[in-house]
């Protein structure tokens, strides 16, 4: 909730859908999240774009960090609406350990 929280503060015309992801992970690798953006098409048929992917965000090891993770992840969907409202093409952002 910290990361709905923190979207929500940022953008008051964004409605927010938490999903689960039915798939079994292991101890290590578990507690990722994907922010993705859903719009209709022309058909009315809803298409999905990918805003960032968050490598062990819920995961016990980097609880710790989950506010200022959550600050930043906010910031990233911010600015996606942003540059969506100007009509700017943007590119999914990623973020894992593999990166830092």
């Amino acid at each position: 909730m910290k990361v709905v929280n923190e979207i929500l503060g940022k953008l008051d015309d964004i409605h927010v859908k938490l999903v689960l992801n039915p798939v079994e992970t292991s101890w290590e690798k578990h507690g990722e999240i994907a922010i993705k953006f859903l719009i209709s098409d022309t058909d009315g048929e809803t298409v999905e774009e990918d805003i960032i992917f968050v490598d062990d965000f819920q995961h016990n090891k980097r609880y710790g960090e989950m506010n200022a993770r959550a600050k930043e992840i906010a910031d990233v969907v911010e600015e996606y609406m942003l540059t969506r409202k100007r009509g700017d093409s943007g590119e999914t952002v990623s973020t894992t350990d593999d990166e830092k």
